[in-house]
């Protein structure tokens, strides 16, 4: 197997006229592509337990009285956000491998993960608390709604 290795500095210095002080970032992690079909699989199954887990919890910890958009549907976006993230990575094999078991794996993959992703919007204890919050901000809406409309009266 051929193996393409790209170096890049770990830091840049951004220099520019409108950034008059030296400021340091640091580059995201580069994917791997020297990976064998178990990898694939193990990276789609700690993927999958990922979520799991962060579905799990933020049912269990976020009480229907105290839901807000913060502890709520944010939590629900870095869920989202990180599944289609791996999920792309994971896909990218499936369209570029010249290995045909790669392939099929990087397929068997995406599938696992996407029977995740499914799986969490199917939990009702979670999509309870999006209703609440969904209740919440209607309820918030049509009181400042009545607020304005009591002052346009005035």
């Amino acid at each position: 197997m051929d193996v393409l290795v790209i170096l890049v500095p770990a830091t840049y210095h951004d220099l520019s006229e409108e950034n008059t002080e030296t400021m340091t970032s640091t580059i995201p992690e580069l994917p791997i592509f020297n990976l064998g079909p178990s990898t694939l699989l193990d990276i789609a199954t700690d993927l999958v337990n990922r979520v799991q887990q962060a579905a799990n919890d933020l049912v269990n910890h976020v009480l229907p009285q105290n839901v807000t958009i913060e502890n709520t549907l944010h939590p629900l976006t870095n869920i989202d956000n990180e599944i289609k993230g791996k999920a792309q990575y994971l896909a990218l094999f499936q369209a570029v491998s010249p290995s045909s078991e790669m392939r099929t794996t990087s397929s068997t993959a995406v599938n696992m993960v996407d029977k995740a992703y499914w799986g969490v919007f199917q939990i009702p204890s979670l999509f309870a608390l999006v209703n609440v919050v969904y209740k919440h901000e209607e309820d918030s809406h049509a009181e400042e709604n009545a607020k304005s409309e009591y002052r346009k009266l005035q």
